[in-house]
């Protein structure tokens, strides 16, 4: 059985707000720097003040080739390749998820490519995925963490902070005797997106896992 990589103990760098800078080079592979600033560079990279980077997109002209996403430590968490529609996820081991197939799909203010979903009265839901736009809350808090451990009769086994198009979610890892579940929850300006994912394998906590690389703004 694939088993996904552990998630990070506790949040980190939520509170950070990123910036965007075109470089000509991308030193590391996590965690990763730009260097040589250039406008006309083929890497565009959100990073933080201290310039580690939690994304970078290559473009060859126009076109966009490669993301390269990462963790709150710097550790490479995903890679998507555009041009041969597939992610490949840093799980252990590496797993590839093909996303030719997939569709893109606007939730709340972003875009993702996402396995096939249908529209319900409260969001989407797809195999062992749900996705469901909430009343506002802050995803980070113990009171959101105690709701969540309520909701399912699981425990918080371990949380991270994951950025979808820049903007820092939270990230859940909820364990019961016989299932795992990963609940991502990010504020978007109608309320908190919910991506939730569960089943009898890691199916859907890959597939979870992928979308999540490929959300970008509209």
């Amino acid at each position: 059985m694939l088993l996904p990589t552990a998630l990070a103990s506790g949040f980190g760098r939520q509170e950070e707000t990123l910036q965007s800078t075109r470089y000509a080079r991308v030193d590391g592979e996590g965690p990763a720097f730009g260097r040589w600033r250039n406008r006309r560079g083929a890497f565009e990279a959100s990073h933080f003040a201290d310039g580690q980077i939690e994304h970078v997109d290559t473009y060859d002209g126009t076109d966009l080739k490669e993301t390269r996403l990462y963790a709150a430590d710097g550790q490479l968490r995903a890679v998507v390749d555009w041009a041969d529609a597939k992610v490949t996820l840093s799980l252990a081991p590496a797993v590839v998820v093909p996303i030719g197939a997939w569709s893109e799909v606007a939730i709340a203010d972003l875009v993702f490519r996402a396995p096939p979903l249908v529209a319900s009265e409260t969001g989407w839901t797809g195999e062992h995925l749900a996705i469901a736009v909430q009343a506002s809350a802050d995803p980070f808090s113990s009171d959101f963490s105690t709701a969540l451990r309520a909701g399912c009769g699981c425990e918080v086994e371990s949380e991270q902070t994951v950025w979808v198009a820049g903007r820092a979610g939270a990230h859940y890892r909820l364990q019961r005797p016989t299932a795992t579940a990963d609940v991502v929850a990010i504020a978007v300006p109608d309320g908190l997106l919910v991506l939730t994912a569960a089943g009898p394998d890691l199916t859907a906590l890959v597939s979870l896992r992928a979308m999540l690389a490929t959300g970008r703004a509209p």
